[in-house]
C-alpha cells in the first residue's frame, strides 16, 4: 500500500498477523538498532510487537518491542537495541494482535543499523533533568556514569560522556573520563523555553556506547482551565 505494509482489521477475528523482513545478517560480537516507523489511527487502539528471531517462526522471535492499546494518527519511531546470541542470518518480525473489530496498522519503513561493539558502554543511569524552580531558562542534568558494557560485563574506563541537546549536531557538553560509576552534574544555561530533549551517549576505547533520551519541560507552565 503506497509502498508501506499495513494489517487491515476483521470483522469476527482477532489479529494474530505475522510480517516478516528478508534475512539480515549480523554478528554476535555487534549491536544491532532495530527501528521502525509507522501508525495506527487516533479511534482504534492497536496492539503491535517487533520481533526478531534467527527464523520466519513465531516461536523462534523475541520481543523488541510491545506496543499495547497504540493509539497514533501520524508517523513515530520506535526502537530497541539487540545483540545475537550467534552469528547468522536473523529476520525482523511484526505480529498484530489486536482484537476483533479495530482499525489498521501502517508499517512505512524498518531499518537494522550495525551501531557499535558489545565491548561499548551500556546507557548512563540515573538520568534526570530538574527545570529552574524559578523559571529562567536553564536546568540540571544528573546521571551517573555506566558500570558495564553493552554485553553486561564491568568496565574500567570511560573515555567521555556526551551531552546533546535537540536541535543541536554538537555536543553541549563533555565530561571527559568520568569513572564508572560516577555521579555527575551540569547546569544548562541555555535552554529554550518550552519542551526539551536531552540525549546522553557515553564512550570508551570500543567508541560510543547505548544512548538514552529524556524529555524536560523548562520555564514557567500554565495551568489548564478549572474543571
Amino acid at each position: 500500500n503506497n509502498g508501506t505494509a499495513k494489517y487491515e482489521y476483521d470483522v469476527t477475528n482477532a489479529a494474530n498477523d505475522w510480517l516478516f523482513s528478508p534475512k539480515i545478517k549480523m554478528n554476535s560480537d555487534r549491536v544491532y538498532k532495530v527501528m521502525f516507523i509507522g501508525h495506527s489511527t487516533q479511534w482504534n487502539p492497536e496492539n503491535l510487537k517487533m520481533t526478531i528471531g534467527t527464523k520466519q517462526e513465531a516461536r523462534d522471535q523475541t520481543v523488541l518491542v510491545n506496543l499495547q492499546d497504540w493509539s497514533v494518527q501520524e508517523n513515530e519511531t520506535h526502537y530497541a537495541y539487540y545483540i545475537p546470541e550467534t552469528d547468522g542470518h536473523h529476520y525482523v518480525g511484526f505480529h498484530a494482535y489486536s482484537k476483533r473489530a479495530k482499525t489498521y496498522i501502517e508499517i512505512d519503513e524498518l531499518s537494522v543499523v550495525d551501531a557499535f561493539s558489545v565491548y561499548a558502554p551500556a546507557a548512563v543511569e540515573n538520568l534526570t533533568v530538574e527545570p529552574d524552580l524559578n523559571g529562567r531558562p536553564q536546568a540540571t542534568v544528573k546521571m551517573t556514569a555506566p558500570l558495564k558494557n553493552a554485553k553486561g560485563e564491568t568496565i574500567s574506563a570511560l573515555t567521555k560522556i556526551e551531552i546533546y541537546r535537540e536541535g543541536t549536531l554538537e555536543s553541549v557538553h563533555t565530561f571527559d573520563a568520568p569513572a564508572p560509576g560516577e555521579i555527575l552534574e551540569w547546569i544548562d544555561e541555555d535552554v529554550v523555553i518550552g519542551d526539551n530533549t536531552y540525549r546522553i551517549v557515553p564512550f570508551n576505547e570500543h567508541g560510543e556506547g547505548i544512548d538514552k533520551y529524556i524529555d524536560a519541560y523548562i520555564g514557567y507552565d500554565t495551568p489548564s482551565v478549572v474543571e
